[in-house]
């Protein structure tokens, strides 16, 4: 394998060993029910830290969590077949890996348009710098050629990141701090009342890069507004409805009154693309059908229970890192620094944990109308028997810290 520069020293001595334990875990005896995976537990739970550690490092991220898993996968098959197990054999291996995976991070200025506000050439604001392009006419020229209307003022960040689409998404999130400085210092920087109406200013949709001076990129990203639809003539569509419908309406009332709660924060999550936003409330909508007492360690309960609700549903189970997700909500509803989440697989997080989040609810619903209980509490605790079941999943696909955690073995 071809390597890259990887610095022995520091954090990547740390993802060295991240690497050397994982190779190392590959190689043990796996059961049979391992053998179906072709990695044991042990080995599993070592990929998941590699992959959480490689997918928020800027020399990593134009792979993916998907094609991380892949490619430690087969490294894991290739070394167990083909080598000897060694410490110095798997410090070696771990160097090869990663330096064969790694890429120079890019580096650029990112410039946002903004509209419905004028501030001075130059102004700072936080982490970025407003910008008048008048007195800038290749940056101005650059923005004429998107067409549309050109903004009179944009806002400037420097941005570090593994993707053309991971560098536009951390502009926008840091020119949103800047915003947000703005916006906060004029609503509360003067003795006369400032109305909502008067800093609805922000992004116009536009951007261009440069990169050691010279423009690179420019484009523009779709700003929502409503599309029409008419669903009236698609019959599969309406039946399903009508069935979740009647479902619904055979709910007791605590347990109804759950699902309202549920299906209200999955319709704010529906109607945003921010994922500060949507990642909180899903888990705000499936707390509210899966967590009616007092357990503990909410993380491990929904994972669980959530697999649960599909095994006593007979429906498919799919894996996701819920408990994991539940960890990123926690750092953004208790105000955690969040630099660090932007990755290339928040937003498809963020999207499929909404189409998860839908699937416990109509699963929850169907259970709840076939079995009628008087609470959702009576619900949960008649899901022992499936709960078990989903802790010896968890614990087959490489999950077992989450298992032991519900199990209450930590």
């Amino acid at each position: 394998m071809a390597r890259t520069d990887i610095n022995p020293d520091g954090i990547d001595r740390d993802l060295r060993k991240l690497v050397s334990s994982f190779l190392a875990a590959s190689c043990g005896e796996l059961t049979p029910d391992e053998k179906i995976w072709g990695l044991g537990a042990e080995a599993r739970e070592a990929l998941d830290a590699v992959v959480e550690r490689l997918v928020v490092d800027a020399r990593f991220e134009h792979i993916g969590r998907k094609e991380l898993e892949r490619s430690f996968f087969e490294y894991a098959v290739n070394f167990r077949n083909n080598a000897r197990v060694s410490t110095p054999a798997l410090q070696e291996a771990a160097i090869d890996i990663l330096g064969s995976m790694a890429r120079k991070p890019l580096t650029r200025t990112v410039y946002l348009g903004i509209e419905h506000i004028g501030l001075a050439h130059g102004t700072v604001a936080g982490p970025a710098t407003f910008l008048r392009l008048s007195e800038d006419k290749e940056l101005k020229d650059a923005f004429e050629r998107l067409g549309s209307s050109c903004p009179e003022l944009v806002c400037a960040v420097e941005v570090t990141a593994g993707t053309d689409e991971l560098m536009l998404e951390r502009a926008r999130e840091r020119v949103a701090i800047a915003l947000a400085l703005v916006r906060q210092r004029y609503l509360f920087g003067f003795a006369a009342k400032i109305y909502p109406d008067q800093v609805l200013f922000g992004l116009n949709g536009s951007h261009v890069q440069r990169c050691g001076g010279a423009i690179t990129l420019r484009g523009r990203w779709r700003k929502p507004a409503p599309i029409p639809e008419d669903l009236s003539g698609l019959e599969e569509w309406n039946t399903s409805l009508r069935g979740l419908s009647d479902l619904y309406l055979r709910l007791g009332p605590n347990v109804r009154s759950r699902a309202d709660v549920c299906i209200s924060w999955l319709d704010v999550a529906a109607l945003t693309e921010n994922w500060r936003i949507i990642i909180p409330t899903v888990f705000s909508a499936v707390e509210s059908l899966l967590i009616p007492d007092d357990f503990q360690s909410k993380g491990a309960a929904i994972a669980v229970r959530s697999i649960a609700v599909k095994i006593a549903t007979k429906h498919h189970v799919e894996f996701l890192h819920v408990a994991d997700a539940y960890r990123l909500r926690n750092d953004l509803v208790h105000g955690n620094t969040t630099e660090k989440m932007i990755t290339a697989e928040t937003l498809p997080r963020a999207d499929s944990l909404r189409r998860w989040a839908f699937g416990v609810f109509a699963d929850y619903v169907e259970l709840a109308a076939s079995r009628s209980p008087a609470s959702a509490k009576i619900l949960i605790r008649d899901l022992s028997a499936e709960c078990d079941q989903a802790c010896d999943l968890l614990r087959k696909r490489g999950h077992r810290e989450v298992a032991d955690q519900y199990a209450g073995k930590n």
